[in-house]
């Protein structure tokens, strides 16, 4: 993403350079070192060495290769550049991404979520429990320069987001990637050893057959996480990755304003509000999206609330009113209540009313071991708190149908 590739080529560059330092000036023997792989690589692609009639050697870059190496460059630059910029709509969107990497300092200083300094390793051991053995295993294994690059990646990433106060659930991906990857590479090898031990073309070795068998079983859980997530608690809280997800009765509300857009081309929306109302936001971000949908949509974003706005004649030019909780009258003459639907909803465990960060670890910890929690998401109601906020949907009476 915009925000992050500097940040990755940060870390795999600062692991070439901490690698190339270690063995040149730490290592007693130096054999096939990554910067002789490295200058060894570059002089096989880019130099070219001749010998002169009197058996001088000369060098010359290669500029073919040289060429192909700027061209690629180009490409590269030009596909970032339509991508960022909408497709040379915005160019100046391009400037954006390149300082996007900033974007995380900003956001460490006012954090939108804030979470704890534990708060990915729950989340990890929650949606992706086999990465934990396997990334101890992998790199028990495996001593390669990729694979200790992609350990470096993770525990960088995992430190450095870790310390960061920003902590949208989306930013797992960007620690889990990494792990991923090292695990995927170690689990290759254990299952082919494992498929070759079955076929009778290697000696059986119970300890292989002990290892498949638990990371089939941890991918198993892992799967059923991701389902869970992904498919049936999608717009549920108490899945921890989710944090701004409207709930389903939002799709009654968008079929509506579908309906009445294919009936006159138009829709008009009133949403009732103030400025200081941060529980709403994740239906303004809702609503910037119906206006993509449909061109003819035109939202009115009333913030400064009074009973002028729902009581004047222009009230009755609009087709749909939403009003946040605070704000909800009861009833508008001329509309049809649709319903009340849940805008944004917290859950918040003990883990923030801790002083310590092993206290709150411990307690927050103790959530996620519950087997009720882990598998059904079932929470003792005494150990949790719930924000919940809600907005009125209000739609014009007439030819429109009102789902419910």
């Amino acid at each position: 993403t915009k925000e992050n590739w500097l940040l990755y080529i940060g870390i795999w560059s600062s692991y070439l350079i901490i690698v190339v330092l270690v063995e040149e000036f730490l290592l007693r023997e130096k054999v096939d070192t990554l910067f002789s792989r490295l200058f060894r690589f570059i002089h096989d692609v880019f130099i070219l060495e001749e010998f002169t009639e009197d058996g001088q050697r000369v060098y010359r870059l290669r500029k073919r290769e040289l060429g192909h190496l700027l061209l690629a460059l180009l490409i590269a630059i030009l596909i970032a550049f339509a991508l960022y910029s909408s497709f040379f709509t915005h160019p100046e969107k391009f400037i954006t991404a390149i300082m996007g990497p900033f974007h995380w300092v900003e956001r460490h200083h006012a954090p939108r979520i804030v979470g704890p300094f534990y708060y990915w390793f729950d989340r990890i051991w929650l949606y992706d429990l086999f990465l934990i053995p396997g990334v101890i295993l992998a790199i028990k294994r495996n001593k390669d320069y990729l694979s200790e690059l992609f350990l470096w990646w993770f525990v960088v990433s995992f430190i450095g987001y870790s310390y960061m106060q920003e902590k949208l659930p989306r930013l797992m991906m960007h620690i889990t990637a990494p792990a991923v990857l090292l695990t995927s590479k170690y689990l290759s090898d254990l299952f082919t050893e494992f498929w070759k031990s079955v076929r009778g073309k290697s000696s059986k070795n119970p300890r292989i057959f002990v290892l498949t068998c638990v990371f089939i079983t941890l991918l198993a859980i892992s799967s059923y996480q991701s389902v869970l997530l992904n498919y049936i608690n999608y717009d549920d809280v108490r899945e921890p990755l989710i944090y701004a997800r409207l709930t389903r009765g939002w799709q009654d509300v968008y079929r509506t304003i579908e309906n009445i857009y294919s009936e006159k081309e138009s829709v008009r929306i009133l949403i009732i509000w103030d400025k200081g109302d941060y529980g709403l936001w994740p239906i303004l971000f809702w609503l910037y999206y119906v206006e993509k949908d449909f061109r003819g949509v035109n939202v009115t974003y009333y913030k400064e609330y009074s009973t002028y706005a729902l009581s004047s004649p222009q009230v009755h030019t609009y087709d749909v009113i939403i009003c946040y909780f605070t704000k909800d009258p009861g009833s508008i003459k001329g509309f049809k209540l649709m319903g009340r639907y849940t805008v944004l909803k917290w859950v918040f465990h003990e883990k923030w009313s801790t002083q310590t960060t092993l206290e709150g670890f411990i307690k927050d910890f103790s959530h996620y071991l519950d087997l009720r929690f882990y598998f059904l998401r079932e929470c003792d109601p005494k150990k949790i708190t719930i924000w919940d906020y809600w907005a009125a949907v209000y739609v014009q009476e007439g030819d429109y149908e009102v789902r419910t």
